[in-house]
């Protein structure tokens, strides 16, 4: 049974021998769907496991890991501030619930990428994956960053804009119409791009050196 849940997990081992097994069986368009669905499988069996554990949860605010979750809230300049003013002081990361807001801004923010490209400029799938690539890039490094004890710097979160400034000028270009979302999905993917792979990835490298210790 133990290992039976930690493969519904689908962690890396699993989703490589699916990758495997599947490219020589069913070809590239079979085994990325059995993927996909596998995927939402293991979300949907972690998503019901951590509702269930929240719910009889009884640990002090001490013990919540909101310092694990903060981090990738990944507030921009207009998001920042309005958490601050209006949810900081609550402590909402150290309640039983905390995990899901992370959860919640990633499927707003991703959610509206793939709702804007899908209206407005639907034959543009090769910019929309590359958007989404690098912002899920980010999202993975702020998560490895957290269980380490660290986080982006300040200044790198700023520079992406956060989820918050993202996704506002995705539903801005929506609005303007074709020409603008195609053309924010194309220059902002190159441009995230470098800074999400590239130069947070030289930072980051640089403070495991201890060249530059600014984590936050």
């Amino acid at each position: 049974v133990r290992w039976a849940k930690k493969v519904l997990h689908m962690p890396i081992g699993e989703r490589w021998l699916v990758l495997s097994v599947g490219a020589i069986t069913l070809g590239a368009r079979g085994t990325l769907l059995l993927l996909l669905l596998l995927g939402l499988v293991a979300l949907g069996y972690t998503t019901v496991g951590r509702i269930l554990r929240a719910r009889g949860w009884r640990h002090p605010a001490d013990r919540s890991g909101a310092w694990l979750l903060e981090p990738q809230l990944d507030l921009g300049p207009v998001g920042q501030p309005v958490w601050d003013r209006l949810m900081a002081a609550r402590e909402p990361l150290a309640h039983a619930f905390g995990w899901a807001w992370p959860a919640l801004m990633r499927v707003i923010e991703l959610g509206a990428v793939w709702l804007a490209a899908a209206v407005v400029v639907p034959d543009e799938g090769a910019w929309l994956f590359a958007w989404v690539f690098v912002v899920v890039f980010h999202h993975y490094d702020t998560l490895y960053r957290s269980l380490g004890g660290s986080a982006p710097p300040r200044w790198l979160v700023m520079a992406g804009l956060g989820w918050d400034g993202r996704t506002i000028l995705v539903l801005l270009a929506s609005a303007i119409g074709m020409a603008a979302l195609t053309g924010l999905l194309s220059w902002g993917s190159l441009l995230l791009g470098i800074l999400f792979v590239v130069v947070a990835s030289v930072q980051w490298i640089r403070s495991m050196t201890g060249e530059d210790v600014s984590h936050a």
